[in-house]
């Protein structure tokens, strides 16, 4: 339980997870008194047995075998799904970031996941029969990547792309002859790379001198590629009747980008869409009838990859359909259905707990449409597109993203933007909590992250309410909550809860703003205030029972020896965020850039360690080992030295929030979006 030590029976201690990141009440805090001890020196050296990494450093590289997590929601993993393929072979696979990739062998109905050892953040994929073919994006690196048995084995790569001389690959097709397509862009000049022979050699089988986007393949072999410039210009749709060796434009000034293409399988009635518009035609591209569309060809340009601020690879796949019928999804931010080839298509609005599931789709030989998207959403519809259900487990996608986690005696509790839930099945299955929402519980002074820290132990919940000036509690795991208020004074506000000793003692401390620092022996019931003769705002703590450790929002870490009675304050030259333990005779504190600190004494000295050089989000000591999430960042750095050294390594998630899971796993958790949920054993 994060903030207090495990019961002595166990081994370790249990480790405090301090919310990171967050903004507290502004407040000015007074400035030690003279007589504290003098500032760590950041740039001092810890004896030989404890190397320091160099600065700015994590000083290891990733490890050859990342770490196993194991996805609690969405299942059957939460990785955003940027390509989906089907064939009678292999069912229906879904592939996208870190090599994701999950398979339906039942129309969607059910799926396993895997993820390829090769970690490549798949961007477009197509079968023919069981061979998997996928463009790979790694390390800036783009390649044409193979894969049988339905992408059972790990995937071959079949070419390179230099980005300086090949230039960026836009999207891929096969046809039933074996004959790859694929198409890049090099200096606003787009290609398309055709191969007889499987990918084995791949030709520039045509080039023009705007871009090239989006390739369709029809099931009698006709290719169409898409693409076109910004104003006059407008948009191109071409071509080819020969397995690419000549192509002929049958679409020209479509009036707007062309970002994705689809037809039928004569190649008479064919759909294109662009960033505003869906553009189709029942001539063979003789002649093309628009229709406005506030989302046609992928919605908003901010979504892209890695955040690129230029056009993304959702207008590339802008729209895919049913040959049998007519109809066609278009793909991207938001999603709209078109039927019978016509213009005017509707957004798809059936189906809110599908999420952002709309990135990717394809057709099954059934007539079932799967599509797939953002941190893994995958949604299916049996009725040709008219109404679609989520076919991805997501228990928690509430739309309000995850606050907080705590594990307690098997019990897993997680805070929700919009309420509480409790699993005791190992996040299996979730039951709502009492009527218990962070909206409720924050001010406008307090942010909801703010909420991170709070408490749980055996049958007792409690979580601060900062605008009431009081804790909410629980004595039945959360079936119902009372407030307690708490002896604040004018301008105190608590925003953190967490556990003041071993297992089941009944000690919680609450901190806040303005030197606020309670604590209860009754197990929240009752509370009374601690003086640290300080009015630092203060972010949270640690505690075995008898030393207390608080970090205050001014750089400096508070100490007691004998149970809160005493303090002795600590300032340090850089902001700290959070402190945390596994074992009482070792204690943690992290900055906010990422800066260590070790105290082997109980507080009286701190050695630095590493300098990570990355704004922390997440900080949890598990068993001896230290673990980093970082703002904005795809990785996590962990240690096993006592943190003089940090290696890196691929995290489920982007910035996610860190929290200890009792058993010396971890928790990582996405605080906005589809409510991700991960967990390292």
């Amino acid at each position: 339980m994060p903030g207090r030590a495990r019961s002595p029976t166990r081994r370790s201690l249990r480790a405090t997870l301090i919310p990171l990141g967050l903004l507290l009440l502004a407040a000015c805090a007074r400035e030690p008194a003279s007589t504290n001890p003098p500032p760590v020196a950041v740039d001092a050296r810890p004896p030989p047995s404890a190397p320091v990494a160099p600065s700015g450093v994590a000083s290891v590289a990733a490890p050859v075998v990342p770490p196993e997590w194991h996805w609690v929601n969405p299942r059957p993993q939460g990785e955003t799904l940027n390509a989906v393929a089907a064939s009678a072979g292999c069912g229906v696979l879904a592939l996208g970031r870190e090599g994701a990739l999950v398979r339906s062998t039942d129309d969607g109905v059910t799926w396993s996941d895997r993820h390829w050892k090769d970690r490549w953040d798949i961007e477009f994929a197509t079968l023919d029969g069981e061979t998997l073919y996928a463009i790979g994006v790694r390390r800036g690196t783009s390649a044409l990547l193979s894969s049988g048995a339905c992408g059972s084995g790990e995937p071959k790569v079949l070419k390179t792309f230099d980005r300086a001389t090949d230039g960026a690959c836009n999207d891929l097709a096969v046809d039933r002859a074996g004959h790859l397509y694929v198409t890049t862009v090099l200096h606003q000049r787009g290609r398309v790379l055709c191969s007889a022979d499987r990918g084995a050699t791949l030709r520039v089988c045509d080039e023009r001198a705007t871009p090239l986007y989006a390739l369709f393949v029809s099931p009698t072999g006709t290719v169409w590629v898409a693409g076109g410039n910004r104003g006059t210009e407008g948009g191109v749709v071409r071509e080819s009747l020969d397995q690419g060796a000549t192509w002929r434009t049958i679409g020209s000034q479509l009036g707007t980008l062309v970002y994705g293409v689809w037809g039928d399988t004569e190649g008479k009635r064919l759909v294109a869409t662009g960033a505003s518009e869906v553009i189709t035609s029942v001539t063979s591209g003789a002649t093309w009838t628009p229709s406005t569309s506030i989302c046609a060809g992928g919605g908003s340009m901010m979504l892209g990859p890695n955040d690129a601020p230029w056009v993304h690879n959702d207008f590339w796949k802008g729209v895919t359909g049913n040959p049998a019928t007519g109809t066609y999804i278009t793909l991207g931010g938001c999603a709209q259905r078109g039927t019978g080839f016509s213009p005017e298509a509707r957004m798809i609005t059936s189906c809110p707990s599908c999420g952002g599931a709309f990135r990717a789709a394809t057709v099954t030989s059934a007539g079932t449409w799967i599509s797939a998207g953002w941190e893994g959403a995958i949604a299916r519809s049996v009725d040709d597109g008219a109404t679609w259900e989520a076919s991805a487990p997501n228990p928690l996608n509430q739309g309000h993203g995850i606050v907080a986690v705590r594990s307690d005696a098997g019990h897993l509790f997680v805070l929700l933007g919009n309420g509480m839930v409790r699993s005791d099945d190992g996040g299996q299955t979730f039951v709502p909590l009492a009527t218990l929402a962070a909206e409720e519980l924050r001010t406008t002074e307090v942010s909801t992250a703010d909420l991170a820290s709070f408490a749980v132990d055996g049958p007792v919940v409690l979580v601060p309410r900062p605008g009431h000036g009081a804790v909410a509690r629980s004595g039945d795991r959360g079936a119902a909550f009372a407030e307690v208020s708490l002896p604040l004074v004018a301008g105190q506000v608590v925003t953190h809860v967490w556990p003041g000793g071993a297992a089941g003692d009944g000690v919680f401390y609450a901190s806040g703003s303005h030197g606020a620092l309670l604590r209860s022996r009754d197990r929240g019931a009752h509370w009374g205030t601690v003086s640290l003769g300080a009015e630092d705002d203060l972010r949270g703590g640690w505690s075995d029972g008898r030393d207390v450790y608080v970090v205050s929002a001014v750089s400096r870490v508070f100490h007691s020896g004998d149970g809160g009675e005493h303090w002795k304050p600590t300032p340090f030259e850089r902001e700290l965020l959070a402190v945390a333990a596994s074992r009482e005779d070792e204690v943690f504190v992290m900055g906010r850039d990422g800066d260590v600190f070790r105290s082997v004494d109980r507080g009286e000295t701190w050695v630095p360690g590493a300098r990570l050089g990355v704004d922390v989000r997440g900080f949890v000591v598990e068993n001896g080992r230290l673990y980093v999430s970082a703002n904005e960042d795809d990785h996590l750095r962990t240690s096993t030295d006592h943190g003089a050294t940090f290696a890196i390594e691929p995290s489920p998630m982007r910035g996610g929030l860190l929290f200890p899971d009792g058993k010396d796993g971890v928790y990582i958790a996405r605080e906005n979006g589809f409510s991700g949920l991960a967990h390292l054993p």
